[in-house]
């Protein structure tokens, strides 16, 4: 019933592979390697390219939600969301953060929130330093810190 219920949340055909929580969003991943999140989003945290909720209106759920757009066409294989952040690998082994960005927990060298502007996490979204080939397994994100395993 559960699965049926999240399904409608999130609309679409695909299925849902896994569901990260953070403060006060939530993000999925569906079968097709998109994204979609919700909740509270004063900081961009959902990544739509603005600073608007969504979940509290029917309207904004389903396939009202858009997903998270990647760039390039890019598919997530791993997600996590952090107190007001979110992060994800890419399809590429790439890692792109976004959201609350106060303490660096974006790890893109500077302190500004990512996602509340358009294309802020799609093409033009910076990728995080990971040094050497830049390639990661996983990612983690905390309350203001982000790991991720190379």
């Amino acid at each position: 019933l559960l699965g049926f219920r999240l399904w409608m949340l999130v609309g679409g055909g695909d299925g849902v592979l896994s569901v990260s929580c953070g403060h006060e969003h939530t993000c999925a991943i569906l079968e097709g390697g998109w994204v979609k999140c919700w909740g509270q989003n004063d900081f961009g945290q959902l990544g739509l390219g603005d600073t608007l909720g969504r979940g509290q209106a029917r309207e904004t759920m389903g396939d009202g939600l858009p997903h998270v757009d990647f760039g390039g066409g890019r598919r997530v294989l791993w997600l996590d969301a952090g107190h007001s952040h979110s992060c994800v690998v890419l399809d590429d082994d790439s890692v792109k953060c976004w959201g609350y960005n106060r303490f660096g927990q974006l790890g893109v060298g500077d302190i500004a929130n990512r996602g509340d502007g358009v294309d802020e996490v799609g093409g033009n979204g910076t990728l995080v330093g990971l040094g050497g080939d830049g390639r990661a397994v996983t990612v983690s994100a905390g309350y203001f810190h982000s790991c991720a395993v190379v």
